[in-house]
């Protein structure tokens, strides 16, 4: 990130974590919600790929998350809290557990 300007810097810098936080829990709400439809709507590539994709990605904000907060510099007990529910959500939701076979 060295090509942005400071104040773009210090601002991932701050909320980084807490963004990402949100959008795992966001991810891991979209897969409890809409998994279950999966089947229903028939042969869809495009719902499909959707929901790998999201379940994908998923399991990778939840690992970048709780490597930041092992690196942060700065001990917020909060940030500490939300590392138990980081690993829950790399179990994913029983709903999509079945997707590949």
């Amino acid at each position: 990130m060295t090509g942005l300007p400071p104040m773009f810097k210090e601002l991932w810098d701050t909320w980084n974590i807490r963004v990402l936080i949100i959008l795992s829990l966001s991810l891991q709400s979209f897969l409890i919600l809409v998994s279950p439809f999966r089947r229903p709507l028939g042969d869809k590539w495009y719902i499909k790929a959707l929901l790998w994709m999201a379940y994908l990605l998923a399991d990778w904000i939840a690992i970048f998350v709780i490597g930041l907060i092992l690196r942060a510099e700065q001990s917020d007990d909060i940030l500490v809290l939300w590392a138990p529910f980081l690993l829950l959500h790399l179990g994913g939701p029983d709903t999509i557990t079945s997707f590949s076979l």
